[in-house]
């Protein structure tokens, strides 16, 4: 019985501080992580779910790089704006692959250059269309196109689409990530 309470009161108490709310989530992710002074935190901040306030998404800039070298998208810590009078923020809990399954701390990969933010039809809400691609020791590359939606507080991923890698692009592809109908992002800096 004292385990059962003891687990009960670490799970309580990981979940009231992973919910809690802030004002800065710069300042919140500069908390959890260690900076080099030569580093610097990549920001996007743009409004995912269209409730007219801005989600704030941050990656340190030497993460970043390397997984660009590595033809990975960005890992991205994900702070969901609060439907509050005053600006504040949570992180992301998680992010939801199978129905009632949040993977705790699982940050969304996303790459900024290869986006779309808004009206996700196959969904019937708003979020962000991304791509990533797997590259198999042989055969073609496979293209997986994910959404990712906000959901209360943690992210919800679907996967939209998986094709293989041809000259023809896949109609969805087509449809969110061809040049001229992505989201243009451009993430600034910000100093440790």
């Amino acid at each position: 019985m004292k385990t059962i309470l003891i687990n009960l009161l670490i799970c309580f108490i990981f979940t009231t501080m992973v919910t809690a709310s802030v004002s800065d989530a710069v300042l919140d992710y500069k908390s959890k992580h260690t900076i080099e002074s030569v580093d610097k935190i990549l920001k996007i901040e743009t409004d995912v779910n269209g409730d007219g306030k801005n989600e704030i998404l941050l990656c340190l800039k030497s993460e970043f790089e390397k997984d660009k070298g590595d033809h990975e998208p960005a890992a991205w810590s994900f702070y969901i704006a609060q439907n509050t009078s005053i600006i504040e923020f949570s992180e992301s809990l998680g992010t939801e692959t199978k129905p009632n399954s949040i993977a705790v701390g699982d940050i969304p990969l996303i790459d900024h250059e290869k986006c779309y933010i808004g009206q996700i039809t196959e969904l019937g809400k708003r979020g962000i269309v991304t791509i990533r691609y797997n590259n198999p020791r042989q055969g073609p590359s496979i293209g997986i196109i994910y959404a990712y939606t906000v959901e209360g507080d943690h992210l919800v991923r679907t996967e939209l689409a998986r094709f293989s890698d041809s000259a023809t692009p896949h109609a969805l592809f087509t449809k969110y990530l061809a040049d001229n109908k992505r989201t243009v992002i451009t993430p600034s800096e910000v100093a440790p």
